[in-house]
């Protein structure tokens, strides 16, 4: 994730517990918990190659605009300003991506880390094979290759890539029909940042202690969009955007990345396949160039901690009136200490993890005291300023109780500006203040766009919402009340909980 408010406001939540989200502020730099100094003088060797293979001219097939002209920019990107050993084939064989693939079986090592790309054409059998296919240059059409034999397998790359010797193997798939590559869909794959060390050369090192092998895929059984001729596919587009943003930051992960990706209409997947261990995360780029990070970069870590902290938690202990874990107290202490030396940023987090009751119980006067700071802060931000990196915050802090309502006017308007594609969580938080004040049609009617949009705490609230309230809802003149489907949506983007719910009620996804 970013710390551009420009580009990007990371939208987190959390339900059933007070779920929440932030972003960094200053740019103070900060000691590193001396608990670690000493691992951070551990140096560890691990190269990163990438393989990026494009097929844009077909023997039996229309001929693709962008593929080639993808990976050659994906490629540059990953050499220049990620640092990869990179290899591009162009309209290959299915042999020649066979036997190139093979190569690397001997040229990787334990901790370095592989990347795949591909990006051309892509089919589905959905009869006899139940599986996904590359189409390659000399890919026969259907009707004279009924058997598809001269097809490439999605089986026989993730075969190939899985026992490669190297603990970090990523497939980044822009064809149609990608998402046939994942064997299960990522649920809450937030492993990336639960290590807690600061250290960019720590977290690598963590990152690789665990085999893991990933897929980003840029739809699911779907087809995707080649785009216009001479630009780039959308999904190629936004995956080297979201490379560009990222170039400067000391740790880039593939849920970092992934993040950027999720406005897209084809619904990009992160996944994972083969004999992954554990909840680690690939690794584009851990490197920093000292030992101390700055104050945004250490709460975009603690809060990516807490994300998915509470996104796995089970039903059964999210339900508990007070959260308290080693991992928790850890997260809050982190945040309480930069509160206390000034940190708005901070002040909002403590001040909420004490108010949701997750790991920490600040004082009335100090709760109090960092509530209103953030909201004096953000406040001025956005109407003296004109600035709204802080918006949703703001909004927050009063819809969720944390400070008076000043003017319930004033915070429905707050609240209809945080609502928008790239923050589809305001929706969550929308509806959460509708069902304060008892307003049913405005709670569904944000939670049913935040859901639509792939929030899977707004899916999670409108299957509670329409579970509970259908007849009363009907009665508002709202059909398809269907609350399983936005239940199993809800379990397919990683929520915990949803899974547990469809479990304990039989529902099959």
């Amino acid at each position: 994730m970013t710390l551009n408010f420009r580009q990007t406001l990371f939208l987190l939540c959390f339900l059933l517990v007070n779920l929440t989200f932030v972003m960094g502020q200053t740019d103070r730099s900060i000691v590193i918990n001396p608990d670690y100094e000493e691992e951070y003088q551990l140096d560890i060797n691990s190269k990163t190659y990438a393989l990026l293979i494009g097929t844009d001219k077909y023997d039996y097939f229309p001929t693709l605009n962008n593929p080639i002209h993808d990976v050659e920019k994906v490629g540059d990107l990953l050499k220049n300003k990620y640092l990869f050993d990179t290899e591009i084939l162009k309209n290959p064989s299915s042999n020649e991506v066979i036997s190139v693939l093979k190569t690397y079986h001997r040229k990787l090592k334990k901790n370095d880390r592989f990347l795949l790309y591909i990006a051309g054409h892509g089919t589905y059998d959905n009869t006899y094979y139940k599986e996904g296919f590359l189409v390659m240059k000399e890919t026969k059409s259907e009707a004279l290759d009924p058997n598809l034999l001269t097809y490439l397998p999605f089986q026989h790359i993730k075969s190939i890539t899985d026992n490669l010797p190297s603990q970090q193997v990523m497939l980044v798939v822009d064809v149609c029909f990608g998402g046939a590559f994942n064997e299960k869909i990522i649920q809450s794959r937030s492993g990336v940042t639960r290590n807690y060390h600061w250290n960019a050369d720590v977290f690598l090192k963590n990152q690789l202690k665990e085999k893991g092998r990933f897929v980003l895929s840029s739809g699911r059984l779907n087809p995707v969009s080649d785009g216009i001729s001479g630009q780039h596919s959308p999904f190629a587009q936004k995956f080297i955007s979201a490379l560009e943003i990222h170039s400067k930051d000391s740790i880039v992960t593939a849920q970092k990345l992934q993040l950027e990706l999720q406005t897209l209409s084809s619904n990009p997947v992160l996944g994972f396949f083969g004999e992954t261990v554990g909840i680690s995360d690939f690794v584009f780029k851990a490197k920093s160039s000292t030992s101390s990070v700055s104050e945004k970069e250490r709460i975009e870590v603690l809060v990516n901690i807490y994300y998915g902290y509470l996104k796995d938690l089970s039903l059964e202990f999210s339900k508990k009136t007070f959260l308290n874990s080693v991992q928790l107290q850890k997260i809050a202490n982190e945040f309480y200490i930069m509160a206390k030396s000034g940190n708005v940023e901070a002040s909002f987090w403590a001040s909420y993890m004490s108010h949701c009751r997750h790991g920490i119980r600040l004082s009335e006067d100090e709760k109090q005291e960092f509530s209103q700071r953030a909201y004096t802060a953000f406040t001025a931000e956005h109407f003296d300023q004109m600035n709204n990196e802080h918006l949703l915050l703001l909004t927050i802090l009063q819809s969720e109780g944390m400070v008076p309502i000043q003017s319930h006017s004033s915070l429905q308007q707050l609240i209809t500006s945080s609502v928008d594609d790239k923050n589809a969580i305001g929706y969550f938080y929308a509806g959460r203040y509708c069902k304060r004040f008892k307003k049913l049609k405005y709670e569904y009617y944000y939670l049913l766009n935040g859901a639509k949009k792939g929030n899977p705490f707004c899916q999670f609230e409108l299957s509670s919402l329409i579970f509970k309230e259908k007849e009363k809802l009907e009665r508002l003149g709202y059909t398809d009340l269907d609350y399983e489907s936005w239940l199993i949506k809800a379990s397919e983007n990683g929520l915990q909980r949803a899974k547990d719910v469809l479990i304990s009620r039989g529902i099959t996804e």
